[in-house]
């Protein structure tokens, strides 16, 4: 055991040798690719950091008998395959010069961030922050997005809405309407991406209205364009906030609506 070798320098060696980000080898992803260097990461992170077995489990997302399974597939594997052998032997050997390099202030200290710091960073400071992000911190909050997506299950079906009967046409705008306003609200509660999906095709849907229809849903749907185009910049909250201005006031067009027909 060396006396200043980390986690985090062994996961820096071995992402890098087995070509992987962060967020992939520490993802719930099963894939034949990740097994092999979650092994090894928690083999030599048993055998030469200073870090104890739970601290070790911690840093790499999983609970300490996972990091014993591992640990022992590869003492196992490395008696009868000398080639996995020198692999290992070499990154214990990295990870030790990584650490050296840190003990001197050659390279940095802190720990990379995790995705969710980098997001919370970006809500915070804005898009100046989100423009100094490197190639791979866009690469592993994009993995984290996509993980923490498929992680989530399928969002239940929108019952239909309730409508009295009417014209083919106006009952189907008053349907489009009410779905947009509800996965909308989905959306803000729960901001997964198949969320934001759902209520991206709601508004398509009410595009095909807005040149023949009333002009609420014209400016739904301008105020959605301007929302998609302010993505990512400073104007980005103003444009959301007249975007769910609009469908405020579609809310309240469906109250008036329902409250109408049931006079009639």
């Amino acid at each position: 055991m060396s006396d200043d070798v980390k986690m985090v320098d062994i996961l820096d060696v071995v992402t890098a040798h087995y070509r992987l980000s962060l967020v992939a080898l520490l993802s719930n992803r099963k894939t034949l690719d990740l097994r092999e260097p979650r092994h090894v990461a928690c083999y030599i992170g048993t055998k030469i950091s200073t870090q104890s077995l739970p601290q070790i489990a911690v840093s790499m997302r999983r609970d300490h008998s996972t990091v014993i399974h591992s640990r022992n597939k590869i003492a196992e594997a490395i008696r009868v395959d000398k080639e996995l052998a020198e692999r290992v032997m070499a990154l214990e050997l990295a990870a030790m010069a990584m650490a050296k390099l840190r003990k001197e202030n050659m390279i940095a200290q802190a720990e990379p961030k995790t995705p969710l710091e980098l997001a919370r960073m970006i809500c915070e400071r804005g898009a100046r922050a989100a423009c100094g992000l490197s190639l791979t911190q866009i690469q592993e909050l994009c993995e984290a997005l996509v993980d923490a997506c498929e992680d989530q299950p399928p969002p239940p079906p929108l019952p239909p809405p309730h409508t009295p009967p009417s014209s083919p046409r106006s009952k189907d705008l008053r349907g489009r309407i009410a779905d947009l306003v509800a996965l909308q609200l989905a959306f803000r509660e729960r901001p997964t991406l198949s969320n934001r999906q759902a209520r991206d095709e709601a508004v398509e849907r009410l595009r095909n209205l807005a040149s023949r229809s009333q002009t609420l849903i014209t400016e739904i749907v301008k105020a959605f364009d301007i929302m998609k185009k302010n993505e990512f910049t400073m104007a980005e909250k103003e444009a959301t906030q007249k975007f769910n201005d609009r469908l405020r006031c579609a809310e309240h067009w469906l109250e008036e609506n329902r409250k109408k027909h049931r006079r009639h």
